[in-house]
């Protein structure tokens, strides 16, 4: 899933054999009651790291209304330039690329 695909057909276009082994399930975590009170009361600009596009997406549909428009006004940190182009298809203006 996600960029984990790249690193595999990059290795093998090179001839390498690779081989998968699954050692956990990636499942969405919706935040809890206590992390959205944090969210809710942080004060300040926000600024959000961000790893993965599927936790992306996961957010965007976690977090509706106010909480992803003030989400999506935060500066956001990720580790690719590809998870920077779906930030900024879900409306987050401030991407910066690690």
């Amino acid at each position: 899933p996600g960029g984990r695909g790249l690193i595999d057909g990059s290795l093998r276009a090179r001839g390498v054999e690779v081989v998968d082994v699954h050692v956990y399930a990636r499942r969405p975590h919706a935040p809890g009651a206590a992390v959205l009170a944090r969210l809710d009361a942080a004060a300040g600009p926000l600024l959000v790291l961000l790893s993965s596009s599927a936790t992306l997406a996961a957010l965007a549909s976690t977090l509706a209304g106010p909480r992803w428009q003030r989400l999506a006004k935060a500066t956001w940190v990720v580790a690719s330039a590809r998870i920077a182009e779906a930030a900024q298809a879900a409306g987050i203006a401030r991407v910066v690329v690690a």
